[in-house]
Formats: C-alpha cells, sequence, structure tokens
C-alpha cells in the first residue's frame, strides 16, 4: 500500500505538467505535441529547458541536477529524467 504523502509516478501526470510548462514559458498554448517532439523544433533552447525544468519541479514536488537536462534533445527525454527523479525520491516504482 502506498503512503498518500509519496507522489504517484505517472508518465501522463508528467508529460502534462512539461507541456503546461512549455507554454507557460513560449507564452502560448502548444497543441497537437508529440512527445517525441524535438525541442529545438519548438523553439527552445537550454535556458528555456532549465526555467522548464524549475517549473515542473515545483509542480511536481521533485528535485533535478541541472545537469540531467545535458544532451535532451526532445521532450520524451524530459519526461523521462522527471520520471526517474520521481521514482528515486519517492521510492516509488518505474
Amino acid at each position: 500500500m502506498k503512503s498518500s504523502t509519496v507522489p504517484e509516478v505517472d508518465d501522463a501526470k508528467v508529460t502534462q505538467a512539461i507541456l503546461d510548462a512549455v507554454a507557460e514559458v513560449k507564452g502560448t498554448q502548444l497543441e497537437n505535441v508529440d512527445d517525441d517532439a524535438r525541442l529545438q523544433d519548438l523553439g527552445l533552447d537550454s535556458l528555456d529547458l532549465i526555467e522548464i525544468g524549475m517549473i515542473v519541479e515545483q509542480r511536481l514536488g521533485v528535485i533535478v541536477p541541472t545537469e540531467r537536462f545535458d544532451g535532451i534533445e526532445a521532450l520524451r527525454q524530459v519526461v523521462d529524467v522527471f520520471v526517474r527523479a520521481m521514482a528515486e525520491q519517492f521510492g516509488a516504482a518505474q
């Protein structure tokens, strides 16, 4: 039985939090964005990615070291970083 204080590691929830943060950083709502979309194709650079990471950290209550964002090129990779960090920090199974 999971403790109610441990957030569930849910790809859909993480993906939505990231998409919301991207929309906030870009100042526009994203439509029909596949999680395999390349960050560059969305007009995002490395500084945008750090800002998105900080927003998502706050919303999901997880801390991700900045260096984990090095080399990330697609939204799916950002989701994977957060899912892994949540599993590590909260002891949830992936």
